[in-house]
């Protein structure tokens, strides 16, 4: 059956994709145009939302099944050497070397971000979670409320087989492998090129699922949702006549005095102006009082 795409909700919009902050790369664009084609309609999807200073890649939500949050990683393990060192406390620690042959510390480790996002939307952004969950936890010892929300890796330039070899220890760590692996799939690109959204998200299959209740879904779609501010602040600014004029072209002194009330636009002006210079790979210092 044909599905209209165009009914999806995502946020922001796909025609405003350019204009994020933190641009998306070649293997978020791949993992969107994936989540977009295979999911079904009711699925939402937000595009690095804003969360306590966190900044997931992707959120998806539908109100009748759950929540999942994918982290995504370009790394070519073919090209760069990522590995696994354990610390003076044995404790592993991801590093890999640059083709240029320099050593580093990976921070940015896929299975510690998504545990802490799953972590921070159960507990801070969606609370009803956490208490359902301890409340379970009283009558039905093996039950997990947190396996509401799915916590997932893709590694858009590596099988799903090398992802998964170079994150074992870190999902060992967290104890989220058998039988919650599939509350924490880690896919690799061959998955993506097949269109298999069930192992790559797995929950995605679900039609319903009694654990989602729809006071879980509206309390973090209010978090998730872009606000008109955020929206606003990547639109570029809308200059009038006369503020173009200052901010593209130059008096025969090269100096300018401009004047006007609170709120006319000067300060607009005189930004637009440097950007321009910028752009005109010029040095500048503005001074206005």
């Amino acid at each position: 059956m044909n599905k209209n795409l165009n009914e999806r909700f995502i946020s922001p919009p796909l025609k405003e994709i350019d204009t994020l902050r933190t641009s998306l790369n070649e293997g978020e664009k791949i993992v969107l145009d994936f989540f977009h084609r295979n999911l079904c309609l009711e699925w939402e999807i937000y595009i690095q939302p804003h969360l306590n200073g966190l900044r997931p890649d992707f959120v998806l939500l539908n109100p009748s099944v759950g929540i999942a949050v994918f982290e995504v990683k370009d790394w070519n393990l073919d090209i760069m050497n990522y590995r696994v060192i354990f610390d003076d406390k044995k404790k592993p620690q991801l590093w890999a070397t640059s083709p240029q042959g320099v050593d580093f510390f990976v921070k940015d480790n896929p299975i510690n971000k998504v545990i802490l996002y799953k972590e921070t939307i159960a507990n801070l952004y969606c609370p009803l979670i956490g208490s359902l969950h301890a409340l379970r936890q009283e009558h039905e010892k093996s039950f997990n409320y947190f396996n509401i929300i799915t916590a997932g890796v893709i590694v858009t330039s590596a099988t799903t087989d090398k992802a998964k070899s170079l994150l074992e220890l870190f999902r060992q760590k967290h104890g989220v492998l058998d039988p919650l692996e599939k509350y924490h799939p880690v896919s690799g690109i061959e998955l993506l090129k097949s269109n298999n959204i069930q192992a790559v998200f797995p929950s995605s299959q679900l039609q319903n699922s009694d654990l989602m209740k729809p006071d879980i879904a509206k309390s973090l779609k209010s978090w998730l949702v872009e606000p008109d501010f955020a929206a606003t602040q990547r639109q570029p600014l809308e200059l009038n006549k006369r503020q173009k004029i200052i901010a593209t072209t130059r008096t025969n002194t090269g100096f300018r005095r401009i004047k006007g009330a609170a709120g006319s636009g000067k300060s607009v002006a005189l930004a637009a102006r440097a950007a321009q210079l910028s752009i005109e790979k010029k040095r500048c210092l503005s001074c206005y009082l």
